[in-house]
């Protein structure tokens, strides 16, 4: 609350485009709760890829996935996902 109060104060070009702060209930808002799921299955994914550039998504992933209208829908194939990594420093521990 006091970072979004914050960010509201100043005054930015995206200011208005913020809207008003909600805290929905899983009930009210059960398309976050799918999105909030396929976030953290594809930063699982993301990490496995990373030390094995071979790894394979698993069946949560897979079945979040499945009504993608084509490949390129997905940020997971072999033109895109070096994109998204190319910028990142990976902890050694990971590689």
């Amino acid at each position: 609350m006091e970072l979004y109060a914050l960010l509201k104060s100043q005054g930015m070009r995206v200011t208005d485009r913020l809207g008003d702060i909600a805290f929905p209930t899983g009930i009210e808002a059960v398309q976050l709760q799918a999105a909030d799921l396929l976030c953290y299955q594809s930063y699982h994914y993301g990490l496995k890829q990373m030390k094995s550039p071979s790894e394979k998504t698993g069946p949560a992933l897979n079945r979040l996935l499945v009504n993608r209208l084509t490949l390129s829908d997905s940020l997971f194939n072999d033109e895109t996902f070096p994109l998204l990594m190319q910028d990142v420093n990976m902890p050694t521990d990971l590689r």
